[in-house]
This record gives structure tokens, sequence and C-alpha cells, in this order.
């Protein structure tokens, strides 16, 4: 075999290996990057009722459900969550509070905003699909929340309401999810005509 076609064998051995390497890489970063972002992620939650009424509170004023607590609140920098749930830990709708630093006018933009708002809450993954929008008052003001369904990671089938409000700081989001077997929009609609 001729030296020229010995070192193009090393130099296409080379470039395919290095190939093959980024692509197992490419392929382990993948399947572990979900897993990693929610350990990152859980690391910020506080399991504190306490905090997370208190999180809650400063971002809106709202009437609590009967039933309902403050269950987890996280706090990142200007970023703050909280998540009100059944108190006795059941299957139930959750509403979650989200401060929103970005005021979101544009329809077109506010639809992919609520569309990322709605991909996960509090650790679980949803499929859902925009299928109307529901308008009610709040503090003296009409608010589109849009409605959203389809399923959670089990394959359970969802309902989700998202909004933006206006809070105590500025614009809030207000997620309201729950399974359909148990969604209540009564619930729903007291507790947000309640927010003041």
């Amino acid at each position: 075999m001729s030296k020229r076609k010995v070192v193009w064998k090393r130099v296409g051995m080379l470039v395919g290996g290095t190939f093959l390497l980024l692509a197992v890489c490419g392929l382990v970063t993948a399947l572990t990057w979900p897993v990693i972002t929610g350990w990152v992620r859980a690391q910020f939650w506080r399991a504190d009722q306490e905090v997370a009424a208190a999180v809650a509170q400063e971002l809106i004023a709202y009437e609590l459900p009967s039933g309902y607590v403050e269950r987890k609140a996280m706090q990142f920098r200007r970023n703050r969550v909280a998540i009100i749930g059944p108190a006795d830990g059941a299957v139930g709708m959750l509403f979650v509070l989200q401060s929103n630093p970005i005021h979101v006018q544009d329809p077109e933009v506010r639809e992919v905003m609520e569309e990322a708002w709605t991909r996960r809450v509090d650790q679980q993954r949803y499929e859902t699909y925009r299928v109307g929008d529901r308008e009610l008052q709040v503090d003296g003001e009409r608010v589109t929340f849009g409605v959203w369904e389809g399923e959670d990671e089990t394959g359970q089938a969802v309902r989700q309401w998202v909004g933006v409000v206006a809070g105590k700081e500025g614009d809030v989001v207000l997620l309201i999810v729950g399974p359909e077997r148990v969604w209540d929009q009564d619930l729903a609609e007291a507790f947000i005509i309640s927010v003041h």
C-alpha cells in the first residue's frame, strides 16, 4: 500500500471516529438532559407552606379556595413561582402563580409564551393544545385566558387555563391545570375572579 493511501486511511478513521464520538455525546446529552434540568429545577423548589404563601402573596392578592393551601414555591433572581393545591395532597387542580418580567401585548408572541408556560408545571410535562379562549373579569379588567387540553406525561387527559393578570409588582402568569376528571370550572372561575 502506498504511503499516500495509508495517510488518507488514517485521516478517514480519525474523521469517522470524531463523528462517532460526537454522535454518542449528542445521544447521551439528549437522553440525560431532561433528568439534569429536572434535578436542577428541583433544587430551587421549597415545599414549605409558609414560604409558598409569602411568595404567592407577594405576587397577587387572592382568596384561597376552601380545602387548598399554598404548597410550594421557587425563587430565583427575579423569577418567583408559587403553587396552590389541595391541602390533603389529593389529585386536584393546581393554581400556579409566576412572576412575568416580559410584558407581552402581541397576540402571536403571547400564544408562543402560553405554550411554553403550559409545557411543564411542577416537574410534570404536558402535551396540550390551545382549544379556545375564556374571558373573565379580573379586578375590573377583562382578561383572556387561553384554554388548553391534552395529556400529561402519563397519558391522563388534562385541561389548562393560562392568562396574565396585573400583579402587585408587574404582570403575573396565572395557570390553572388539572386532570379533566376532577376539573371544576366553578372553582377555576372563582379563584380568578377573587384576584385583586
